[in-house]
């Protein structure tokens, strides 16, 4: 018959097996025939007697029980240093980190505001897709008199650069919290916060105008393009990619962690 080891006291290579049937069977050292040890996992031929189990012999070892004990001592090595790391003041140590911070919470905030209606950066570029298909199927349904909305689309899409702003932020954190240089990509950060929105403002404004008729130009470009679209969590982004890059260029001497306990 054969069965599984359940049980093993190392001392007397005694133990406790379930046999195939499950019914379960004890076995002493004594009757233990290979020559390496019984261990729990094992599976073994054996003759049953009664209750015991007799003349075992192992057909195939059972994985090596796992120790844990270096798991959680690594475990609890890494939690000792995330409590000693303290992200407030990582982030107070240098203006880069704490810049990328705070433009990531503004892509959360009003990007684009028209009247009551607001959206985020992140929502603005999510629905750029909607908005270039509804003009290809504008455009496939007008046939040859539909207006050229190419321009257009092409502007849509530059919108797509304002995933930069997120992309390069969390890139400065990441590099931060791996002791990476951030100095370059910091400077990459800055630069994306500030041109990238009005690079793409100013693009979709030329395209809009150029779609429409001339006639309404005019009245378009007094109420539809102004800088009252720019909703706060624009002119913060603007704002902090703008202090990235005097930080870069040695404008704010003192860290920020200075600048709080000076306070």
């Amino acid at each position: 018959m054969k069965g599984t080891i359940l049980n093993v006291d190392p001392a007397s290579r005694g133990g406790v097996l379930r046999a195939e049937d499950g019914r379960r069977y004890d076995f002493a050292g004594s009757e233990w025939k290979s020559p390496k040890p019984p261990a729990v996992g094992d599976q073994v031929d054996f003759e049953p007697v009664g209750q015991a189990a007799t003349a075992l012999y192992a057909i195939k070892s059972g994985a090596p029980p796992i120790d844990l004990s270096g798991l959680k001592s690594a475990l609890a090595s890494a939690g000792e240093t995330a409590a000693k790391s303290n992200v407030g003041t990582t982030l107070l140590a240098d203006w880069r980190p704490l810049l990328a911070a705070l433009s990531l919470i503004a892509c959360l905030f009003p990007y684009a505001s028209l009247g009551p209606q607001s959206a985020s950066l992140l929502t603005v570029v999510s629905h750029m897709g909607e908005a270039i298909d509804a003009l290809n199927l504008m455009r496939g349904i007008g046939g040859r008199g539909a207006p050229d909305f190419g321009g257009l689309a092409f502007a849509l899409r530059l919108t797509y650069l304002l995933w930069l702003i997120p992309i390069t932020a969390g890139a400065v954190l990441f590099c931060t919290f791996t002791v990476r240089p951030t100095r370059q990509i910091a400077l990459v950060h800055g630069a994306a916060c500030v041109a990238t929105p009005i690079v793409v403002a100013i693009a979709v404004s030329i395209a809009v105008a150029s779609s429409i008729p001339p006639e309404f130009r005019r009245l378009a470009g007094r109420n539809m393009f102004d800088v009252g679209l720019f909703g706060f969590g624009a002119w913060l982004i603007v704002g902090l990619g703008a202090a990235q890059l005097a930080q870069h260029f040695g404008y704010l001497k003192k860290t920020p962690r200075e600048l709080v306990n000076r306070s």
